[in-house]
């Protein structure tokens, strides 16, 4: 990952403040991408629009130098507090360390998020230093950009999700129907058997899954984030939408497919050609510099022409088109762009999810969700898996 310096001094001196700082541990996205340190405990990141300096507590201060992107390391000894005393004595403690900290390079005022610990916000406010605090998009945007690193981390992550999909379309497969419902040699086939096999996939590929899965079938599939319990049964849609998240680098990868073993109804069979189109045609709008909404409404063009309800501003229909289309994906599973109404711009760089589907509690639902990068005239599709919904 490369941090826009330039852009968030810019932010910085736009806004009259001496610095961006940054509470946490590295599950929180932003953490992530301005220190580049993958720590569990939370530490305190100040980037003071030249140089990115760490504040941390415990054994991460000794391999930070080398693991983050850090221009400097600082321990609580520096500023005269013992790592244990502050352990048993608590935040004060903290706060004054903190200030100290930022003190000690000339920074009198910062940015925070809103997610920003408000004790410490007072504490440092009592101790000399001006917030402003809900200055949360200026890192978002940063992290819109995909560097060619980003992108390589994303697409190990898109490597292991495929993987994943390959192993339960074999399992769908190798399955055989007895009296409506699927069974994997003498044993029903469960959810519960299907995701524990997709979570040794992933660790084999060193992924996680930190967000659950969603597997539905039947009329459960017809809630876009339905889930299913039990023995799978022929003949229902089965949706499928995985986000494993790469453990070195933290990024994650979306994709979504349907599969069906045995006899499609012709609703089914409908459900799935129009998502096909569907994504199609939302993948040949996308480009620099059209808007997240154009995409959208591509997509909900098709399934009216179709004469499918769908999800507009002011409408809600109960079944059909029922959300959105599409939206970014790197440190978090779900980020900005978002192609949905609004007036966010797609940029060359932008790595996006496009996830058109249809729901009915009669048919199910069907959804289909590719992984793709914003080019400058098209974009790259990251994904690389057949669409084939029936599975013989």
């Amino acid at each position: 990952m490369e941090l826009d310096v330039e852009r968030f001094r810019r932010y910085l001196d736009g806004i009259d403040v001496d610095g961006y700082l940054i509470d946490a541990d590295s599950s929180e996205p932003d953490q992530r991408y301005v220190s580049q340190l993958d720590a569990h405990d939370p530490f305190v990141t100040l980037f003071d629009g030249v140089r990115t300096r760490l504040l941390i507590w415990g054994s991460d201060v000794h391999r930070a130098p080398n693991a983050s992107r850090a221009d400097s390391v600082h321990g609580p000894e520096e500023y005269g507090l013992d790592e244990i005393l502050l352990e048993h004595e608590g935040r004060e403690q903290k706060r004054d360390i903190v200030a100290k900290f930022l003190h000690s390079h000339d920074i009198s005022s910062v940015a925070v998020s809103y997610r920003f610990p408000t004790g410490l916000t007072r504490g440092l406010e009592q101790r000399g230093i001006r917030i402003k605090a809900g200055h949360d998009t200026i890192i978002k945007d940063l992290r819109t950009q995909k560097t060619d690193s980003e992108l390589q981390s994303i697409k190990q992550a898109q490597t292991a999700n495929e993987a994943a999909f390959r192993v339960v379309e074999d399992m769908l497969r190798e399955s055989l129907i007895r009296d409506g419902g699927l069974y994997l040699g003498e044993d029903p086939l469960t959810a519960d058997r299907i995701l524990d096999k997709i979570d040794q996939v992933a660790l084999q590929h060193d992924c996680i899954l930190d967000h659950d899965p969603v597997l539905a079938w039947g009329s459960d599939a017809a809630d876009p984030h339905g889930r299913s319990t039990g023995q799978l049964q022929a003949q229902e849609t089965i949706v499928l939408d995985l986000g494993p998240r790469h453990r070195g680098s933290g990024y994650h990868s979306d994709m979504t497919r349907t599969f069906l073993k045995g006899e499609p109804s012709p609703e089914a069979t409908e459900f799935h050609e129009v998502t096909v189109r569907a994504l199609h045609e939302a993948l040949s709008v996308i480009e620099d510099g059209v808007s997240g909404e154009s995409v959208h409404e591509a997509v909900c063009n098709v399934f009216d022409q179709d004469g499918y309800p769908v999800k507009r501003d002011g409408q809600d229909p109960e079944s059909g088109y029922l959300h959105y289309t599409g939206h970014g994906v790197g440190l978090d599973l779900h980020e900005p762009p978002h192609c949905s109404p609004g007036d966010e711009t797609l940029e060359a760089g932008n790595v996006l999810s496009i996830e058109p589907g249809l729901y009915d509690p009669a048919v199910g639902g069907v959804r289909i969700e590719d992984l793709v990068r914003v080019t400058d005239d098209g974009c790259e599709n990251l994904t690389d898996y057949h669409e084939e919904m029936v599975i013989p």
